[in-house]
């Protein structure tokens, strides 16, 4: 093969995946304005002040912590300043342990998003997932708190964000609803186009080989799964076209449905900054946590849709 055929199969593989670019934009466009629409609507009429009335009522205080988690949009690590708050108010660490899990994996737009691009079954399947894992999460945490085998410190260290400094990572209730549509429309909007750019890369450049044993050997797709998504900071939202993109060129759903919950639901700077709110037992706990969920998420998944 010379030079000048190289070259050029680069540009038709590059033109390739701009048109497919191009295509996977114009179809997710209605619903991330919908995701946008409806995030900003919910977050410029939240009271944080509130919803923590009801994060100290016993048990109960976990699915409260669970669904205030769910309403609200933002990343992994825009939950643990928020996270921070709440401490600060008395909230205890189960019910903040629930809402940290819970936050960065389904919001208001991610919804809308999981729902436009994945279908009603990978949306209920997130939901649910969300939900039971975040309470059992804090269920957890109160039985090790009660045989004080876990502790939350008393005082909380400076907080340095691993959000950057245009991202939307906290709640503002003075902003308008045009000024918080905007905001978030430009934090989150380059994330999820960057998510379209990757799976769109994602259909031409992964041969078909992976995909095979991916199929012959679950678990090796659920540690690879794991080891990739947990790790690395994934924006709540980027992750929904990639693992779109999988699934067209036959990703097994499981290990998909894996990946959708492990990229967004933690990071290794999200773990650093919550270890300084929670302590850094509830935090490997946390962790811990995450890495036996995230492949039981999965495979319940798989074996219910398929």
């Amino acid at each position: 093969m010379t030079f000048f055929d190289i070259v050029t199969l680069m540009i038709s593989l590059i033109t390739t995946i701009l048109l497919d670019f191009a295509s996977m934009t114009i179809m997710a466009l209605p619903f991330f304005v919908l995701a946008i629409v409806l995030s900003s609507f919910i977050e410029t009429r939240f009271s944080l002040s509130t919803a923590k009335i009801y994060l100290n009522k016993g048990k109960i205080s976990l699915l409260y912590s669970a669904l205030l988690g769910a309403s609200l949009p933002g990343c992994a690590c825009a939950t643990v300043p928020i996270a921070k708050s709440l401490k600060a108010k008395g909230v205890r660490l189960p019910a903040l342990a629930t809402f940290m899990m819970v936050s960065p994996l389904i919001g208001p737009h991610t919804i809308v998003l999981t729902y436009g691009l994945l279908g009603l079954k990978f949306t209920i399947g997130r939901l649910i997932a969300a939900l039971i894992g975040g309470v059992g999460l804090g269920l957890i945490m109160e039985a090790l708190e009660k045989r004080n085998l876990i502790q939350m410190p008393e005082t909380t260290e400076e907080l340095k964000s691993c959000c950057h400094k245009d991202d939307h990572c906290e709640v503002d209730h003075k902003k308008s609803f045009l000024k918080t549509s905007w905001e978030t429309t430009l934090s989150l909007g380059k994330y999820f186009l960057v998510g379209l750019l990757v799976a769109s890369a994602i259909i031409h450049i992964i041969p078909p080989y992976w995909i095979m044993n991916a199929k012959n050997h679950p678990v090796l797709a659920y540690a690879i799964v794991i080891l990739m998504g947990i790790p690395i900071y994934v924006c709540e939202g980027e992750e929904v076209p990639i693992v779109k993109a999988l699934l067209d060129i036959q990703f097994p759903v499981g290990p998909a449905f894996s990946l959708m919950i492990a990229a967004v639901g933690t990071c290794i700077p999200t773990l650093l900054m919550a270890q300084k709110i929670i302590g850094k037992k509830p935090v490997l706990v946390y962790l811990i946590y995450w890495i036996v969920m995230t492949p039981i998420f999965g495979i319940v998944f798989s074996m219910l849709t398929q």
